[in-house]
């Protein structure tokens, strides 16, 4: 059944926990009737409303899948709900909210630092041939095809697809662009406890909650004067080392939820990143 874009506006409007896969077809319909008419203005308006699909149903399909405690599979959905916001916000303005797309991207944001990954992997090579996806021409750094890595043409985003590949190195990195290439050490668990913690407390995926991470002091370090030898083993003076490096503090994660029937307060516990 063909959906109008006024049905498909109000669809992705809504906090609905699930998007009929009626809104890709269509969306694809409508916009393969603007590019027949030459009409670019409106191909490009239905590519960032095929993107707004897509990052709103990795986000719920995320949602669901950290209800069912699935969070390495959650991990993934929330990594290319990220990459398409990065690819739509230079096309359309999230600022306003618009589709819950400011609620999605800080959320989603939030919901990441939860998880207890910290290293992963990245690759460095050389691209020896690369292909524009618009005019299929072969491009380099000095031959370049009069096309636009980012922008869109005929309904659809210039990119370059890759033919051939020289891997120079693979390096172990924090916070790399490619967040779904997690380190998954043999016969160790990650500790999911912050994400459980989370969804102990919201059911539904458009509930309003924040994350505030603030600095305080590791245990070890509580009660220490400057004057006596460091805790970390280093043989220095606390005043001369951890104290002045930042070492002796730790991030501390408080989750703030706006629409609970009662105040709560649970006390602080370290959460460390692997089970035991």
């Amino acid at each position: 059944m063909m959906k109008q874009i006024a049905d498909i506006l109000n669809d992705l409007s809504s906090e609905n926990s699930e998007l009929s896969v009626e809104i890709a077809s269509s969306l694809k319909h409508h916009k393969q009737a603007a590019v027949e008419a030459d009409d670019q203005t409106q191909a490009k308006y239905l590519w960032c409303l095929e993107q707004i699909y897509v990052i709103k149903k990795h986000y719920l399909d995320a949602f669901s899948m950290m209800r069912s405690k699935n969070y390495s599979s959650a991990w993934r959905e929330l990594d290319y709900a990220d990459n398409h916001l990065y690819n739509l916000t230079r096309h359309f303005d999230i600022s306003k909210n618009e589709f819950h797309l400011l609620f999605v991207s800080n959320t989603l944001k939030n919901m990441q630092r939860l998880y207890p990954y910290i290293w992963f992997t990245s690759r460095e090579g050389i691209i020896k041939k690369a292909r524009c996806t618009v005019c299929n021409k072969v491009v380099s750094i000095r031959k370049g095809c009069g096309h636009v890595v980012g922008d869109i043409y005929n309904g659809e985003m210039c990119c370059r697809t890759v033919e051939d590949y020289e891997l120079l190195r693979i390096s172990f990195v924090k916070n790399p662009a490619d967040k779904y290439t997690v380190l998954r050490p043999k016969d160790m668990e990650y500790n999911y406890e912050m994400l459980e913690m989370l969804m102990g407390h919201i059911k539904k995926p458009y509930e309003e909650w924040d994350l505030v991470i603030t600095k305080t002091l590791k245990p070890e370090y509580q009660g220490v004067r400057g004057s006596l030898q460091c805790p970390c083993g280093s043989g220095k003076k606390y005043k001369k080392c951890c104290l002045l490096t930042g070492e002796n503090l730790m991030d501390h994660y408080q989750l703030c939820f706006k629409n609970v029937s009662q105040t709560f307060f649970t006390p602080m516990k370290m959460v460390s990143t692997w089970k035991e």
